[in-house]
């Protein structure tokens, strides 16, 4: 298995377990951890998670030494749709009244409420995987 494959699995990895790290903090709900808090919608959850099980998916599957342009393409495209997910839960003000709509959760502005690690971790790793995806792809490969 190439450096290619081997930190796009790591990676990919890392952003599913990361799913299940808290997502939202506050002090009247404590800490929300991904799968089981009433706090995140869960459709948001699932879709990260399938987001991520694509490139892994992809790379253990992949009978090539290196990813080829398509499946390099769909390794990474998943995990910078996650990042883009994660950068949503940023842009989002947690104590406003449109993060009751996206929180799916009434009166979120008075639970003071804050980001957990997941969403910067999916973040981090959704970026990581289309930086490292492409900087890793040797010179010159044949279709």
């Amino acid at each position: 298995m190439s450096k290619q494959k081997i930190v796009i699995l790591v990676l990919s990895i890392i952003g599913l377990a990361s799913t299940f790290l808290p997502w939202v903090k506050g002090f009247l709900v404590g800490t929300v951890v991904g799968i089981s808090g009433p706090s995140v919608n869960m459709d948001i959850i699932w879709l990260v998670i399938i987001l991520f099980l694509v490139p892994i998916l992809i790379c253990l599957i992949s009978k090539q030494e290196h990813l080829r342009r398509q499946t390099l393409f769909w390794s990474i495209l998943p995990p910078l749709v996650s990042a883009l997910i994660a950068f949503l839960f940023f842009a989002v003000d947690l104590n406003s009244s449109d993060a009751d709509k996206f929180l799916g959760i009434s009166d979120a502005s008075e639970l003071g409420l804050r980001l957990g690690p997941a969403p910067y971790i999916i973040f981090i790793t959704g970026v990581l995987i289309s930086v490292f995806g492409v900087a890793l792809k040797p010179k010159r490969i044949c279709n």
